[in-house]
């Protein structure tokens, strides 16, 4: 994961935080039963902490142990300094609670799921906003960190209930507002509410002893990392550093690993769903020389398809443009007639080039909305069809697997991985619109 977020993002400053051995922080002072549900850490898995710390030391990684707090903690403080000094902050965790530090230039991405967190992404991923989270949690409790909510009350009602009041503070105010067994049940609760919260909140206020310089990445140190290697049989790193021109003398440069590693560009994915943020996606792309489009549609066949959402894009943006998704509880999507009406200039701009897999496919589902796509396409699937003279196999996932710098572990996800497959296969737009973005990324 380290070494993908690397290549990815070319960061110059890293931090990597642990929780410090032991466990004991002030919020086990202020309530005994704070993670008391966890089980110790089975011995075969302890052993491998020291060598993995040794490992990330070796790859060019500064480690930050803090005692007596936890890593949350000192995520939202080096956070807060690195803002203050006018750093922008990418948090790579798929921990849920940290999501309460996002701001405009404070994001977090969860690799497990390919995916950038913004606001907009936490609002519709958990029905309320960034500055809302502390409450939410407060609400709803966390299980993981044997945290007590409100009882009865999950994540649909605290969002409900955020979206009328706005705060925990008005919620309280309103108790005697809220009917049934709910209502009861925080009423119940309100003398807990305040140490919850406090148990929820990630502090912001710690002094953590470092500057911008410490978090500067260096080079992997090869001798060092290799008898790790070797150690535990990582056979696949060792062939790659066995012809890497790597430097291992440090330096704040970020290394080349392999001569066939490339650094992509920070691409997101950015779900567009208001009329404001489609203009703002149709200005950039206007902006373009060189767009990337695909359609995915409620199921295969063309004659009898409907169009479910689009994916635009450029080098560095990539939109996700849900239309039709069709489940229960489906988030707020753009109307596909003004979309479409709204889009057509651009996709029947002679002078921009639009880039796809399968553009034949693309053309005939807009076909469908009086859409067409002139002037000049590049087809990934026919180029490589044509570069390789029909020998392979040229499905995306085929594709990428031959020509990208992919790892097992961030394999291209297969259409049927979100569909599923024979009976218990669904069609597209039955799919959620989260899940469709996350695969559209990908």
């Amino acid at each position: 994961m380290l070494r993908r977020l690397r290549r990815e993002y070319a960061p110059k400053h890293v931090l990597i935080i642990f929780d410090a051995k032991g466990g004991d922080n002030f919020r086990k002072k202020i309530y005994t039963q704070y993670k008391a549900n966890r089980t110790a850490i089975p011995d075969d898995l302890a052993s491998q902490i020291a060598p993995l710390y040794e490992a990330i030391e070796h790859l060019g990684f500064k480690i930050f142990i803090q005692p007596g707090v936890e890593a949350d903690d000192v995520i939202g403080s080096m956070t807060k300094q690195l803002v203050a000094a006018g750093q922008s902050v990418l948090i790579a965790t798929g921990d849920k609670d940290i999501t309460q530090l996002i701001k405009d230039n404070v994001k977090i991405v969860d690799t497990m799921k390919n995916v950038i967190m913004d606001s907009h992404y936490v609002k519709l991923k958990f029905g309320v906003m960034p500055n809302q989270i502390i409450d939410y949690l407060t609400l709803v409790g966390d299980t993981s960190d044997n945290i007590p909510g409100v009882p009865k009350v999950g994540p649909k009602t605290a969002a409900n209930w955020l979206e009328k009041y706005e705060t925990l503070e008005n919620i309280v105010k309103h108790a005697d507002d809220i009917k049934g067994k709910v209502g009861e049940n925080l009423r119940n609760t309100l003398d807990w509410l305040d140490t919850g919260k406090d148990l929820v909140t990630i502090r912001c206020d710690l002094q953590v002893p470092l500057v911008l310089d410490d978090l500067i990445i260096n080079n992997v140190n090869i001798e060092k990392l290799r008898p790790l290697l070797e150690r535990y049989e990582v056979k696949s790193w060792l062939k790659e550093f066995a012809t890497a021109n790597v430097q291992t003398t440090n330096t704040p440069d970020v290394e080349k690993v392999s001569s066939n590693t490339s650094t992509s560009s920070t691409q997101t994915i950015t779900c567009i769903t208001t009329e404001t943020e489609l203009q703002n996606c149709i200005k950039l792309l206007n902006t373009a020389n060189n767009i990337i489009i695909d359609v995915f549609t409620d199921i295969t066949e063309l004659n009898t398809t409907s169009l479910v959402s689009i994916v635009l894009g450029t080098t560095q943006d990539l939109f996700y443009l849900p239309l039709q998704h069709n489940y229960i509880g489906v988030p707020q999507q753009l109307d596909i007639d003004q979309t479409l009406e709204k889009l057509k200039d651009t996709f029947e701009n002679k002078n921009i080039t639009k880039t796809g897999y399968d553009l034949k496919r693309t053309i005939k589902v807009l076909l469908q909305y009086d859409i067409q796509l002139p002037g000049e396409l590049f087809d990934i699937m026919l180029a490589c069809f044509v570069l390789e003279g029909g020998a392979n196999k040229y499905k995306f996932t085929d594709i990428s697997a031959r020509h990208l710098d992919i790892d097992d572990d961030n394999k291209i996800p297969e259409y049927t991985d979100i569909t599923g497959k024979g009976a218990k296969q669904i069609a597209f737009d039955n799919v959620t619109v989260e899940t469709a973005t996350d695969y559209a990324k990908a």
